[in-house]
C-alpha cells in the first residue's frame, strides 16, 4: 500500500528498496527521511498507479536496487495471524529478492518472540531472518539517529561524507575529498579576503568601510568514469544549487565569530547538500553587512564563465550552477569544478557612538544649557537638537520626536538646518508632534532642529517639565531629556 513519508522515491541506478509494514509507517518514515538527509537513494511505494501491474512494478524495483532493506517489526507477524501469506507483502518482497538473489538488510526494530508472535505459516520465513541465526541490526531502541548511522554503517555506505581521492565513488557527491593534490581538503570550500589582499582565509577580522571577496569551491567528486552513458550516468549531479548565507549586522562582540555559510545542493529527491562556513570576527564597532547586487559570478572552464547568477544565490533555494548554461548538470571530476565569487561590503552600524544626539535650551538664543534651565512664567526659550552621523553610512528614514506639553506654546515655526537645508526648512509642528518627522543624515553629517515655547501661566513655581526628544532608526533608538524649573 501506498505510504507518503515527505521525500520523493528515486528510480535512479544505486537505488535501495525499502519494505515494511505499512501499519508501522510512521516510525519507518522518519528512518528513511534521516536516511535520505545523508544521500542514500531509497525506493519505497510512494505512489504506485492504481490502473498498473502493481506486482510487477514491485518486482522490477526489487530487481533493479542495489539492495533490499527490510524493517521487521511485530506487525508484520500480527498481521500474519489474521491474513493469508500471500497479504504480507514484506514477506513476498523478501522471497522476490532471493529469486533476484539481491543483498538484502535485515533491520529489527521491534523484538519477536517466535513462540508467541510468529503463526505457524511464517515460521519457515523467521527461521530465515532470525537474528539469533543470521546477522542483522539490532534497534529496539528506535532512535532514527543511531538507526540511520547503523544502517549506512551496514552498507558500506560512507556515514560522515568523507572520502580520499582514490575512492572508487560511484554517485555524484560534492566537495568530500579530503586529500586533493591542489585544493587539498576540499570540505572547506568558502573563502574570503579583503579586496587587494593576496592570501584567502577561512577566519578574518571585518573592517568598516572595506570590501571583502568571497570565493566558494565547487568539485563533484564522483569517480568520473561513471559519467558516461555506460554506466548510466551515475555520477552527474542534476539540479545543483549554490545557497549563501550572508549575515545583516554584526556585534561588536570579540568572543562571538559570526558565520558566513556556503551550501551546495544537488538532487532534491534525495535531499543531498554539504555546507561550510568561514568565521567573520569584529572587535570593534556594530557593522552592517550587504552582498554587491550584480557581482556574483560562476567561474569556470565552460561557456558559463562569468556568468552573472541570480540574487538567488543569496536565498536558502539558492541558484543553479552549471557548465555551459545554468541548469545544474555538474559531472564528477576537476574539468568539471569551478568556483562563485562575490563580493560584501562592509558599514559601521548605527550605534551610541556613530550617531551623537545634543539637546539644548537657552533664554537669550546665546548661552545654551545641556542638562537644565530655569525660567519664568511668561518667558521664551529656544530650544535645539543637534544630530551628528559618524557612521559610514547615510542615516535615511531615521524618525525623530519631541514630547513637549501643551502648556508650553510655540512662539516659532520648527527649523530642521543641514547640508542640504542651510537657511532651515520649516516643519509642520502639528502633524511632527502627533507622529514625528523622518529625517536623513549623509554620513559625516550634521542637522539641527530648532524650536521656540513661551511658558504659559499655568505653571507654577517650582514646577520641573523635561523637554524630551528621541530618534529611532530601524532597531536603534536614542533619547535625550532637558529639565526646565520654573522659577519666580
Amino acid at each position: 500500500m501506498a505510504t507518503d513519508f515527505g521525500i520523493k522515491a528515486t528510480t535512479e541506478p544505486g537505488y535501495y528498496f525499502v519494505s515494511y509494514n505499512t501499519e508501522d509507517s510512521e516510525r519507518i518514515a522518519e528512518i528513511c527521511r534521516e536516511l535520505v538527509s545523508e544521500g542514500l537513494p531509497i525506493w519505497y511505494d510512494d505512489g504506485i498507479p492504481h490502473d498498473s501491474f502493481w506486482e510487477g512494478i514491485l518486482a522490477e524495483r526489487i530487481n533493479n536496487c542495489e539492495e533490499a532493506i527490510f524493517f521487521i517489526t511485530k506487525g508484520i507477524f500480527e498481521k500474519g495471524r489474521t491474513r493469508k501469506l500471500t497479504d504480507i507483502y514484506t514477506y513476498r518482497e523478501y522471497n522476490l529478492a532471493r529469486i533476484y538473489e539481491k543483498k538484502t538488510l535485515i533491520v529489527f526494530l521491534d523484538e519477536i518472540n517466535p513462540k508467541e508472535d510468529v503463526k505457524h505459516d511464517l515460521m519457515g520465513w523467521w527461521q530465515e531472518i532470525d537474528p539469533s541465526i543470521r546477522q542483522g541490526l539490532i534497534e529496539y531502541d528506535n532512535d532514527p539517529i543511531k538507526i540511520k548511522r547503523d544502517i549506512l554503517k551496514a552498507l558500506g555506505f560512507n556515514v560522515n561524507n568523507k572520502y580520499s581521492i582514490n575512492d572508487d565513488i560511484k554517485y555524484p557527491v560534492f566537495n568530500s575529498v579530503t586529500d586533493h593534490p591542489i585544493f587539498g581538503d576540499e570540505r572547506e570550500f568558502i573563502h574570503i579576503r579583503k579586496c587587494g589582499d593576496k592570501d584567502w582565509k577561512r577566519e578574518i577580522e571585518l573592517e568598516a568601510g572595506k570590501q571583502y571577496e568571497v570565493e566558494v569551491f565547487f568539485r563533484n567528486d564522483g569517480n568520473p568514469e561513471y559519467n558516461s552513458s555506460k554506466h548510466h550516468n551515475s555520477t552527474v549531479a542534476f539540479l545543483t544549487r549554490v545557497s549563501i548565507d550572508v549575515p545583516s549586522y554584526m556585534s561588536s562582540n570579540s568572543n562571538l565569530a559570526t558565520e558566513l555559510t556556503a551550501r551546495i545542493m544537488w538532487d532534491p529527491y534525495r535531499q543531498k547538500r554539504k555546507d561550510s562556513i568561514a568565521l567573520l570576527n569584529n572587535s570593534k564597532k556594530p557593522l552592517k553587512l550587504h552582498y554587491v547586487v550584480g557581482q556574483a559570478k560562476i567561474i569556470n572552464k565552460w561557456k558559463a564563465n562569468n556568468r552573472i547568477l541570480a540574487s538567488s544565490l543569496f536565498n536558502y533555494s539558492g541558484t543553479l550552477i552549471g557548465l555551459n548554461e545554468l541548469q545544474g548538470v555538474i559531472p564528477a571530476g576537476d574539468d568539471y569544478s569551478g568556483y562563485i565569487r562575490f563580493y560584501i561590503d562592509v558599514e559601521r552600524d548605527i550605534d551610541d557612538e556613530s550617531i551623537e544626539m545634543i539637546r539644548q535650551a537657552s533664554l537669550n538664543g546665546k548661552d545654551w544649557n545641556e542638562n537644565n534651565i530655569c525660567a519664568k512664567v511668561g518667558e521664551c526659550i529656544s530650544l535645539r537638537t543637534i544630530i551628528k552621523n559618524s557612521a559610514t553610512e547615510n542615516l535615511a528614514g531615521a524618525l525623530y520626536t519631541e514630547q513637549i506639553q501643551d502648556k508650553l506654546y510655540i512662539n516659532n515655526g520648527m527649523k530642521i538646518y543641514s547640508n542640504v537645508f542651510k537657511n532651515g526648512y520649516e516643519i509642520n509642528r502639528n502633524s511632527f508632534m502627533d507622529k514625528g518627522i523622518e529625517v536623513g543624515i549623509l554620513s559625516g553629517g550634521i542637522i539641527q532642529i530648532t524650536d521656540m515655547v513661551k511658558i504659559g501661566k499655568e505653571y507654577h513655581i517650582g514646577e520641573r517639565v523635561n523637554l524630551d526628544c528621541s530618534l529611532s532608526f530601524g532597531n536603534y533608538s536614542i533619547s535625550k531629556s532637558l529639565v526646565l524649573e520654573i522659577i519666580e
